[in-house]
């Protein structure tokens, strides 16, 4: 909710500047909805029909909305290649908020900014169902779906520059027997040593009809065939599958690899082949820290760890009520192998919470007990789900192992007291102290015992506004954060 009300206000430079909520390249989920006529449409209808979909998604109230409609832009393209034209396009206008109404519509309601259906010639479907499968972040959000099924975020460019790229990458199947590779999957990082899945999406184009029943996929290394994989199954004309193929095994660096399909009577060559370059992910030892610093909005964030069977070994989230709070969690995984740690948040913007007028920017970062990165995000990313790859390549023993289970440092800013909560899985020694930028000891705590979960405040209402840092000790281990002050 917080976020839509500031896209109100905030949408004339976001509609400019947000990355596209459904990634260039995605598969646009298909639909049927009712237009205010009464009339139904159904999005895979128009574009097994080789017709180019343009959606554009908007509310009344949206200033911006408004002024891209009235340059006239989608209803020239209606003109010139809608039904009354070269009839290769449709277009849709979704009013996406379900607070409006069929008066705001007409110009006459309360939340509006004019008459919509007196400069829309094209069917407006008044429906907020298309925001979750479409995942809006933003009005107006406008997409265009070509007859392969391949979305790209067009945005509010004219008539020209939208049918430039239609033109460029929007053909209907041409070619009587055409197996293509729409896209590669596979992960674009993998750990020395492991196995390496490669995964494709492959798509029938055959305009005669003739449903894609089998085809080899050959696999390069570069350059050189590693594997031929029989592919059977039956797609119809513009259905697609996602195709895992046989492990690469051995990995010891860097590689490039290529997929092809080969089909029978195949005349599409030019979408035959896609390639990826795969770089080595970083290794350390199996003794984990994960740091985050949460953002404003920290009941939107997740994450997990995974081996390389899948098998989640540690994950956590929400954080639901501990805004801006700095969270260490400590992580021993038990095989040395490759893993995946994999961060979600629920809005799609990351830890990117300054956009909408928050304090700071959270981020996380994981190390092993030497302190080597194995995963970070960096600021004002923005993402809905990220995965980083990295190996474990070494076991440090469990005698090796800090206490310290868990380190939570909130709130941070702080103005006049700083809470730490931690857990210990053994009876320690304890202590905290606090240095400025120049190096000075400002604040020292009394060594005691603790074990399990604990809380101390740390008094910071005598010192100055700035960033200080803040040293845990523990049995004579040190876990150091950065934590801010401000009055």
């Amino acid at each position: 909710m917080r976020k839509i009300l500031l896209l109100a206000l905030a949408t004339f430079f976001l509609a400019f500047t947000s990355s596209a909520q459904l990634p260039d390249g995605s598969i646009a989920p298909d639909w049927t909805f009712t237009d205010i006529n009464g009339n139904s449409h159904t999005l895979y209808d128009d574009l097994d029909a080789g017709k180019t979909v343009i959606i554009d998604v908007m509310a009344t109230w949206c200033g911006p909305c408004w002024s891209y409609a009235q340059t006239g832009a989608l209803e020239d393209l209606w003109a010139d290649h809608g039904p009354d034209g070269t009839d290769d396009l449709r277009i849709y206008m979704f009013e996406a908020d379900d607070a409006t109404n069929q008066a705001d519509l007409e110009g006459t309601g309360a939340n509006t900014t004019g008459d919509w259906i007196s400069i829309t010639p094209y069917p407006i479907i008044d429906n907020d169902g298309i925001n979750g499968p479409y995942a809006i972040g933003y009005y107006p959000t406008i997409y265009t779906i070509c007859p392969s099924r391949v979305l790209v975020e067009s945005g509010q460019a004219s008539a020209a520059d939208h049918w430039s790229y239609i033109d460029d990458n929007c053909a209907a199947a041409t070619e009587s027997l055409d197996a293509g590779i729409l896209a590669y999957l596979g992960e674009t990082a993998t750990c020395s040593g492991g196995d390496y899945i490669p995964s494709v999406r492959i798509q029938n184009l055959s305009a005669s009809g003739t449903p894609l029943t089998a085809c080899d996929i050959n696999t390069y290394v570069d350059g050189t065939l590693n594997n031929t994989y029989n592919w059977t199954g039956s797609l119809d004309l513009y259905d697609f599958e996602d195709v895992t193929l046989p492990a690469i095994t051995g990995i010891s660096g860097a590689f490039n690899v290529e997929c092809e399909v080969v089909y029978a009577g195949d005349t599409g060559t030019d979408n035959n082949s896609v390639s990826a370059d795969v770089i080595l992910g970083p290794e350390g030892d199996n003794n984990l820290t994960l740091e985050i610093q949460l953002d404003n909005w920290p009941d939107e964030t997740t994450w997990e760890i995974e081996d390389a069977s899948g098998t989640i070994i540690a994950s956590g989230g929400p954080y639901t009520g501990q805004n801006d709070a700095l969270i260490f969690e400590t992580i021993t995984a038990a095989a040395i192998e490759c893993h995946k740690v994999t961060f979600f948040d629920s809005f799609g913007d990351g830890f990117y919470a300054t956009q909408w007028g928050a304090p700071i920017d959270g981020y996380f970062k994981l190390t092993d007990s030497q302190g080597t990165v194995l995963a970070e995000s960096q600021l004002q990313e923005e993402w809905e789900e990220r995965t980083d790859v990295f190996g474990v390549a070494s076991n440090i023993g469990i005698e090796d192992i800090n206490a310290l289970t868990h380190l939570n440092v909130f709130p941070n800013p702080a103005t006049n007291n700083m809470t730490v909560n931690f857990s210990l899985d053994t009876d320690s020694q304890v202590s905290f102290e606090v240095f400025n930028l120049l190096g000075e000891r400002v604040y020292v705590s009394a060594q005691d015992n603790f074990v399990g979960n604990n809380s101390v405040t740390i008094d910071v209402s005598n010192l100055t506004s700035g960033m200080y840092t803040l040293n845990m000790i523990v049995d004579g281990d040190y876990t150091t954060t950065k934590v801010t002050v401000t009055k």
